[in-house]
C-alpha cells in the first residue's frame, strides 16, 4: 500500500513554473496561487553556476508580500526536491504557514539566509525568464510580474547549461 503522506511547499522561483518542478518531482499537484505576506523576492542566493537565483527575504511590513503558488508532493519524493533546491547548500527550509493567506497544512519554503549564499547579482537570462513564465502562466497579478520582468539579467556564457533547459523555455 502507497503512503499517501504529502509535503507542502511554497514556490516562488524557478518552480512557478509547473514543467519545471513537475519535471523535478511527478507527484507535484498545485494546491492555490497565494500571497506570503511581510516578504518580497529577491534575486541574491549566490549559485554554484555564479549566478543569483530566487530567494525570499522577510521585512516585517505587512505592505510586502511575494506571489507563489503552494504545490503538494507525496513525502517520498520530498528528498528529489531537497537536491533540486539545494537544501544545505545555501537555503534552508522555513515553515511559512501563518505568513501565507490560506488556510493550509503545514507549508514550507526554502530560503537562503547564510550570509556566506547572499550576494548582489544578476540571474541568468535562462532562469530569469523561468520565473517571469511561472508568473505569468499562474496569473498572478500584472504589478508582479511587471516587477519580476523589470529584474536585470545576464546572459549565461554556458551554451551546453542553456540548451539543457530550453525546452522549459517555450
Amino acid at each position: 500500500m502507497a503512503n499517501n503522506k504529502k509535503f507542502y511547499v511554497f514556490s516562488y522561483g524557478s518552480n512557478l513554473l509547473f514543467r519545471r518542478i513537475y519535471e523535478r518531482v511527478s507527484t507535484v499537484k498545485i494546491m492555490n496561487k497565494c500571497l506570503l505576506k511581510g516578504y518580497k523576492l529577491a534575486f541574491n542566493k549566490l549559485s554554484k553556476d555564479g549566478s543569483t537565483k530566487a530567494n525570499i527575504v522577510a521585512t516585517g511590513k505587512a505592505s510586502d508580500g511575494v506571489w507563489g503558488m503552494a504545490h503538494s508532493i507525496d513525502y517520498e519524493q520530498k528528498s528529489m526536491l531537497d537536491f533540486y533546491e539545494g537544501l544545505g547548500y545555501g537555503y534552508d527550509l522555513h515553515e511559512i504557514t501563518s505568513h501565507l493567506d490560506i488556510n493550509a497544512k503545514p507549508v514550507f519554503a526554502y530560503i537562503a539566509t547564510d550570509p556566506k549564499y547572499l550576494f548582489d547579482g544578476k540571474p541568468f537570462t535562462w532562469y530569469h525568464k523561468l520565473v517571469h513564465l511561472g508568473a505569468q502562466e499562474n496569473d498572478f497579478p500584472a504589478y508582479y510580474i511587471n516587477f519580476i520582468k523589470s529584474i536585470k539579467s545576464e546572459q549565461d556564457s554556458d551554451a551546453e547549461r542553456v540548451a539543457k533547459i530550453a525546452h522549459l523555455l517555450s
